[in-house]
């Protein structure tokens, strides 16, 4: 099945995640696109006439390959996992991804030190090993119920070889702000009179 890249409102990145999610509900085009997943676009011509128009022009191999890989890891997620529903049925999306395994473990789905041994897994490497170890990284956020929202992810991606240290911190902080919310908040001082008594 191949989708044209229209010019409707929102970012070229949403219009494709919305295409993808269409266009994944036909078993051919999914079983396509699934095939695709951890592999290059160079080694995945079933997915050419399904991703190649929503490329930009003359695109840089990171951005590429972030098209690509959205398209594979959203085909490759589990029919009972949110995300093939409605848009009224799913639920809201984390931020990231580092706001994403924050909400497995607040759910109780995986576990802080797992969790946070992924993150920092993925935070630490460049491109090629960041393709290598995010289809495993999503299945197990798949798997706990998470939606991930692939727009940021699809962006992140696409910069991941030039911002890798800013995304990186994103995602971290993104994880311990999330995981203890309650730090977050500055509790109410007393206000003191000049002689040191509360008022």
């Amino acid at each position: 099945m191949t989708i044209r890249a229209t010019s409707a409102e929102g970012s070229r990145e949403a219009r494709f995640v919305a295409a993808i999610q269409r266009v994944i509900r036909d078993p051919g085009t999914r079983a396509a696109l699934r095939r695709g997943i951890g592999r290059p676009p160079g080694r995945a011509p079933q997915m050419h006439a399904v991703v190649a128009p929503w490329l930009p022009g003359d695109p840089q191999p990171a951005v590429e390959r972030a098209y690509y890989a959205v398209a594979a890891l959203m085909a490759h997620q589990p029919r009972t996992s949110a995300g093939f529903g409605t848009d009224a049925e799913e639920p809201e999306a984390s931020p990231n991804l580092g706001a994403s395994f924050a909400e497995a473990v607040r759910t109780g789905r995986m576990r802080e030190d797992t969790s946070a041994a992924r993150l920092h897994l993925l935070c630490r490497q460049g491109v090629d090993g960041l393709h290598r170890h995010l289809p495993r990284a999503v299945t197990q956020l798949q798997v706990a119920g998470v939606r991930i929202a692939w727009e940021r992810l699809l962006k992140d991606l696409a910069t991941w070889d030039r911002d890798r240290d800013e995304i990186a911190k994103r995602w971290l902080q993104s994880y311990y702000r999330q995981l203890h919310p309650d730090r977050n908040s500055t509790p109410t001082a007393a206000v003191s009179s000049p002689e040191g008594e509360p008022q």
